[in-house]
């Protein structure tokens, strides 16, 4: 698909480019154009030798249809036809060969300079330039600092003209919402088009990037829980936007379970979900995060998932990938296996995800999980820095196994609060049944029932 480079570029952004231009003196040697490849071999590591430039320019004192020779560019080192710099067995070789050093001036224009470049030329001296973006896609995703709105369509501008690959600019506008985990934004540069589509791994994505949420940048880390994995295990993803991690781990064999609370995110889940041919490991569910816990360990699942109908269900992995609040989230654990027939063995480990701006955040985080889960952790969790998002702000990994201390104590009120939105209600969700499980712990399958069940 070809750009349309001027049309598109809302705002004023327009600059003249002939400004860019810089002359690069050079000086050259003109040989005959069937010897190029003996003179490139000969005098290698002395050439120009420059990113996206050519060692061998066209001789243009002929006319083009007697052209029989051609001009070597030499280092920048090299002042002056004289050839100081050369080793004098390489100026020896010159001369013999017949070659005839000359001055040659190349013009460096727009097309040739880095965004890095074109942006210090352009921006006032002693601004910062803002290159570095988040790539969805076809779309350049920028977050710029308030110095540079005067010049943001300038920006979106040359970042769109110098990356093939980019068709559309965005700019964040403001934080990310708490509910959905979005942001408003506007397109700076390039087409009106937030409908892109991501590869990673080998799991392709389909999304409205203003609808959902999306981070490229976490595709490291996701690589490296992907790792712990193996494909007999059954993952329950709370917070699972468009599902990069969930199709992935389902890619790779993994039963999973997968959530998110906007339905945004869950409509784009099921579409990849599709796309991905994953539906026999993968489950999508459109519910607040707790309530979707508590609905996997207490609920009638194959009210919504008629396929797991007689099917038990044991992850025994959690991924909890909400930076800001996974935290406070932890409290659904504490007493959610009250009176069920679980094992310690086969409780949980968790990767919850969380910002700390400690230097050594272990005292913190094991704190913060005690507050949660109302335990305090026996051994440290295993505490994986997954990038700095600020100044003395990192977001962090914390992985730990469920205590059974926590996971089988007798539920807290906050616990037992299992009131359903309408949507859920509506989404096939047995609310009645949910409430019975909790209430009539004691209960069990008869030895048939039990017998009868497939655990996943």
């Amino acid at each position: 698909m070809k750009k349309s480079k001027e049309k598109e570029l809302p705002g004023p952004s327009h600059f003249d480019k002939s400004l860019l231009t810089e002359r690069l003196p050079l000086i050259a040697l003109r040989i005959e154009a069937k010897r190029c490849t003996e003179f490139m071999d000969k005098l290698k590591p002395y050439l120009l030798n420059k990113p996206r430039m050519k060692n061998i320019d066209e001789d243009e004192t002929q006319p083009p249809e007697e052209r029989n020779t051609k001009l070597l560019l030499l280092s920048e080192n090299i002042k002056s036809i004289a050839l100081e710099g050369l080793p004098a067995e390489l100026v020896e070789f010159v001369r013999s060969s017949g070659a005839v050093p000359v001055q040659r001036d190349l013009l460096l224009g727009y097309e040739y300079w880095s965004t890095d470049h074109v942006l210090k030329k352009l921006l006032p001296a002693g601004l910062e330039v803002p290159s570095s973006f988040e790539t969805i896609g076809h779309i350049a995703h920028l977050n710029l600092r308030d110095q540079f709105l005067s010049y943001k369509h300038l920006i979106g501008q040359v970042i769109y003209e110098k990356n093939p690959h980019i068709y559309t600019v965005v700019n964040k506008l403001n934080s990310i919402h708490a509910t959905f985990r979005t942001f408003d934004m506007e397109v700076i540069a390039g087409e009106q088009r937030l409908e892109t589509e991501v590869k990673e791994g080998h799991a392709t994505f389909r999304f409205n990037f203003a609808e959902v949420y999306w981070n490229s940048r976490l595709s490291t880390e996701r690589d490296r829980v992907l790792r712990k994995v193996k494909r007999t295990d059954v993952i329950c993803d709370m917070f699972c936007g468009v599902g990069p991690f969930a199709i992935r781990a389902a890619q790779v064999g993994c039963k999973t379970f997968a959530n998110d609370l906007n339905p945004k995110c869950y409509e784009a889940l099921v579409a990849n979900i599709k796309l991905n041919k994953v539906q026999k490991n993968l489950h999508a569910f459109n519910m607040d995060a707790r309530e979707f816990v508590r609905f996997l360990v207490h609920g009638d699942v194959a009210a919504q998932h008629p396929q797991l109908s007689g099917t038990k269900i044991r992850f025994n992995h959690v991924y909890m990938n909400l930076p800001a609040d996974a935290m406070e989230f932890l409290d659904v654990f504490h007493g959610l296996f009250h009176g069920t027939d679980w094992t310690a063995e086969e409780l949980p480990t968790i990767h919850c995800y969380c910002f700390s701006r400690q230097s050594e955040p272990m005292s913190e985080l094991k704190e913060r999980i005690k507050n949660q889960i109302q335990i305090e952790l026996s051994t440290d969790p295993e505490v994986a820095d997954v990038r700095d998002v600020a100044p003395n702000k990192t977001m962090l990994c914390v992985s730990f196994k469920l205590p059974a201390e926590a996971a089988f104590a007798q539920p807290s009120s906050r616990s037992m609060d299992m009131v359903m939105t309408n949507s859920d209600a509506d989404s096939g969700v047995n609310q009645a049944q949910v409430e019975s499980a909790i209430d009539n712990p004691t209960e069990r399958p008869s030895k048939r029932q039990k017998s009868d069940a497939s655990t996943v």
